[in-house]
């Protein structure tokens, strides 16, 4: 079947939905950085122009395509380009409730790929636990075809898709996604960060209590717990000094509590 419908995949392009699986650093879902999926030299299965999408859900060996549970961020993709090149832009799905449907949580740039070479571009995309990392792509070697039946490949065409939408591919075995990412797991530090500063919209004298969080953000991603722990002191001493003026009691309650999570996550 997927022999047949290959006489109309090569005028269109490809979006690959890879589920990413743990393979580096330290083995577990615990490690804080690790790489996930794979690129192959040898993909032998052209995309062409136009539009298409495909997910890898099983494979028999190598990286199974899952992002392990936590929070993470992609710094980066990887992809090893054909002799054509082509075009690719890496897509983030997130399995719905229906089966087999996902739904677009991100992508990044269409980025024009060097023929016949490893291309790795940077990247800052967060993704979750169980989310599906692939690529939209144009004339580039976007798939391996393996003939195994265990590696299962669900497509449908289009173009590239919007942020927001719900896509339901059709599952064809026999192929793998010639993708890979470079991933950072996000600390409960910087999530308790992130929601504190989301909290801080409009109060405080100016941008003072925002650009103290954004500090400590900065500290924390540079592994620098010395400073972020006195700069959240910082932080605190200036929502205690700004009560009843820029600040309501109600307000610093609720910053307070946020504040104190953020202490107790980095263990100052």
């Amino acid at each position: 079947m997927r022999k047949i419908m290959r006489l109309n995949r090569v005028r269109v392009g490809f979006l690959v939905v890879a589920l990413f699986g743990l393979v580096s650093v330290g083995g577990a879902s615990g490690a804080t950085t690790t790489t996930v999926g794979q690129t192959d030299a040898a993909a032998n299965y052209v995309c062409g122009s136009g539009g298409e999408y495909d997910l890898t859900t099983a494979v028999t060996s190598g990286s199974a395509y899952v992002v392990p549970p936590g929070d993470w961020t992609v710094n980066s993709w990887s992809t090893f380009a054909g002799s054509m090149g082509g075009s690719m832009s890496m897509v983030v799905f997130r399995p719905t409730v229906d089966i087999g449907a996902y739904t677009v949580v991100a992508t990044s740039p269409v980025q024009t790929l060097t023929p016949s070479s490893l291309n790795t571009f940077p990247t800052s995309v967060r993704v979750k636990g169980g989310d599906q990392v692939g690529f939209w792509a144009t004339n580039a070697a976007c798939s391996t075809e393996t003939a195994l039946p265990t590696d299962v490949s669900p497509f449908d065409v289009g173009p590239l898709p919007l942020v927001g939408d719900m896509v339901t591919p059709f599952p064809v075995p026999g192929f793998k996604a010639n993708i890979s990412a470079s991933l950072t797991k996000v600390s409960p530090a910087q999530l308790k960060l992130e929601e504190l500063l989301a909290s801080l919209s409009g109060q405080g004298p100016g941008n003072s209590f925002i650009a103290k969080v954004k500090e400590i953000l900065s500290n924390v991603s540079g592994a620098d717990k010395a400073k972020a722990c006195s700069n959240l002191a910082a932080f605190n001493a200036e929502l205690k000094a700004q009560v009843g003026k820029k600040v309501t009691l109600g307000q610093a309650i609720v910053l307070t509590a946020l504040s104190n999570a953020v202490r107790s996550a980095l263990g100052c």
